[in-house]
């Protein structure tokens, strides 16, 4: 969940949401994969599943507790959008392999350079983030990674199947 945070406060993210599973089954393997993160709530095996309402109230706790705690770390100078974009682009640009380990061609400062020239504010960096994340997810995944109210624009899911 730190992680997640991070990404909240870095402005990586647009929006969260929570999922959780139902009583008897939890969700399907189908479900799980569709999420970006997954978090289970241990317990011992005579009582394999909570009530969800005290599933989601124990989750909430947790979460709140590590915002809690995530918010009194100190925090380091504070960074500009631009900062934070071109930190994103470079990390991906590591998890794909354009920039080696060492980076023996100086591909780093090359692209520091190029991505230097944008402005201070950019009024739709939440945008080019998730752009970042699509990509990322998608190359993790092997294909398209398309995901949520966009599934049936491209004609994955029917509308009403959307709705379910």
């Amino acid at each position: 969940m730190p992680q997640l945070w991070d990404k909240m406060q870095s402005e990586e993210l647009d929006e969260i949401y929570f999922v959780f599973g139902c009583e008897a089954d939890g969700l399907s393997n189908e479900e799980v994969a569709e999420c970006d993160q997954v978090v289970t709530i241990p317990s011992v095996p005579q009582y394999r599943s909570l009530n969800l309402s005290q599933a989601v109230m124990v989750f909430l706790y947790e979460w709140n507790r590590t915002r809690l705690v995530e918010s009194e770390k100190p925090v380091q100078s504070s960074r500009s959008q631009k900062q934070k974009l071109i930190a994103h682009f470079l990390r991906l640009a590591e998890d794909v392999g354009f920039v080696l380990p060492g980076d023996p061609f100086k591909m780093k400062p090359r692209l520091e350079t190029i991505l230097s020239a944008l402005p201070p504010y950019l009024p739709e960096v939440k945008t080019l983030h998730g752009l970042l994340d699509q990509i990322a997810r998608s190359v993790k995944k092997g294909s398209p990674d398309i995901r949520g109210r966009y599934r049936h624009k491209a004609g994955l899911i029917s509308p009403e199947e959307s709705l379910s």
